[in-house]
């Protein structure tokens, strides 16, 4: 079995970039960005995640503490294993570069400008980053079995061997997509539905091959597209720009709340 990854993905999110015509003129950043508060956090986050990575086998316990699994994630697992898992890994490798990737460029696209766009890229990589920590502390807080572990399939690695929860490359690329889906609704862009419709398949595509890989259960993929959406989703809105073309108001009215766009 094969899988349409990087060139696949670029070209569907070139393609949704000519579903409303460019704008004819430069429009102002959706976000507010303080690139030295913004740039910290993302720098520390990204420092702290691939430390701990560096260092798991002292960070991580020597021994799983979550060992059993549920039968629900039994039944997905036995479904959507493949016999050759190496394809499934190297897909999701392929995956978790290709989507954030993807939605960069997009956005690049869409605003026109490299100078526009950092800000935004910025804003990418901080929710990827701030997402991928989170969910490497998870692992070493859970210390879950991986599903080739449980079952035997595949040689023990270790650590790694316990570290399935919950799946960090799902969490980055749901992230990488909110974020951009987000950014893309604040600044009034026409398309952004494709973001979110192109960008979801493709992060739950990342997450389907991490379990045909037999590295995770259901849970684990589950658990991962619910964090990094939220946190994807997040960081854009709170650094918001209400000045700018498309910025989404949340207002007070007789009956609940009224959501507003000034496009």
């Amino acid at each position: 079995m094969g899988a349409r990854t990087g060139p696949g993905l670029a070209a569907a999110l070139l393609a949704a970039s000519l579903a409303a015509p460019a704008a004819a003129e430069e429009r102002p950043t959706p976000v507010s960005v303080d690139w030295a508060v913004d740039g910290g956090v993302t720098g520390g986050a990204l420092a702290l995640w691939i430390g701990s990575e560096a260092a798991k086998d002292q960070l991580a316990p020597p021994e799983c503490r979550w060992c059993q699994t549920s039968s629900l994630d039994a039944r997905v697992r036995d479904l959507v294993v493949w016999s050759s898992t190496k394809g499934a890994a190297n897909a999701s490798n392929a995956m978790v570069v290709a989507v954030p990737l993807g939605v960069a460029v997009y956005d690049g696209v869409r605003v026109g400008s490299l100078g526009a766009a950092l800000p935004d890229v910025l804003l990418i990589g901080e929710a990827v980053a701030l997402s991928g920590l989170i969910a490497q502390g998870t692992k070493f807080i859970a210390a879950r079995q991986r599903p080739y572990a449980y079952h035997g399939t595949q040689p023990l690695e270790g650590v790694d061997d316990h570290l399935s929860f919950y799946s960090a490359h799902t969490t980055i690329a749901f992230s990488a997509v909110a974020a951009g889906g987000m950014l893309a609704q604040l600044r009034g862009d026409p398309a952004w539905p494709w973001v979110y419709g192109v960008g979801f398949t493709a992060a739950a595509a990342t997450g389907y091959f991490r379990m045909a890989a037999d590295k995770h259960w259901l849970t684990d993929v589950l658990a991962g597209a619910a964090t990094g959406t939220a946190v994807g989703l997040a960081v854009p809105w709170l650094h918001r720009n209400p000045s700018a073309a498309g910025a989404i108001r949340i207002s007070p009215a007789p009956r609940g709340v009224v959501l507003s766009a000034n496009l």
